[in-house]
């Protein structure tokens, strides 16, 4: 199964891609609380660099 998981509680946000338990990729920006405008061009950004179509 994979899980795509967003950490947005403190200043910095990172997005993780797991697969069976396994990580398979992960992003970290600390931009500060801008957290509405980054986490889904992360999220994008990772699942194609994982080889994902999006």
């Amino acid at each position: 199964m994979l899980l795509l998981a967003f950490e947005s509680s403190a200043a910095a946000a990172s997005v993780a891609l797991t697969e069976d338990g396994e990580l398979r990729a992960q992003s970290f920006q600390r931009t500060g609380l801008t957290h509405s405008a980054t986490l889904m061009p992360m999220a994008e950004d990772l699942l194609k660099n994982a080889g994902f179509d999006v």
